[in-house]
């Protein structure tokens, strides 16, 4: 009678092994979705503050009826220089995904 049980579990470890670096590729590219996000969303923040100061700096850039008064400038131009807060964005993100 031959003896079949090596190179069954030789085959299973191989099989799970395998299965592990698809469940391991699988969950990487989750993560680099999530950071692709990220990236979006930020990139999304400084194309506003651009567009932002460049109504500020010109108003006749700014939609129809839209224009900013020359008082408001000063507080626009304030506001824009502020840093973009993106934490907050990520950790709603992570907490809505079903995970």
């Amino acid at each position: 009678m031959i003896d079949w049980s090596l190179p069954v579990v030789l085959q299973t470890i191989s099989a799970l092994a395998v299965a592990g670096g698809l469940a391991y590729a699988a969950l990487q590219f989750r993560e680099w979705r999530s950071a692709q996000y990220v990236a979006n969303f930020t990139k999304l923040i400084e194309l506003q503050l651009q567009l932002r100061k460049m109504v500020v700096d010109d108003p006749t850039l700014a939609p129809i009826g839209l224009a900013v008064p020359c008082e408001a400038r000063s507080e626009e131009l304030r506001v824009g220089r502020q840093a973009p807060r993106v934490p907050w964005h990520v950790a709603k993100r992570r907490s809505n995904d079903p995970a």
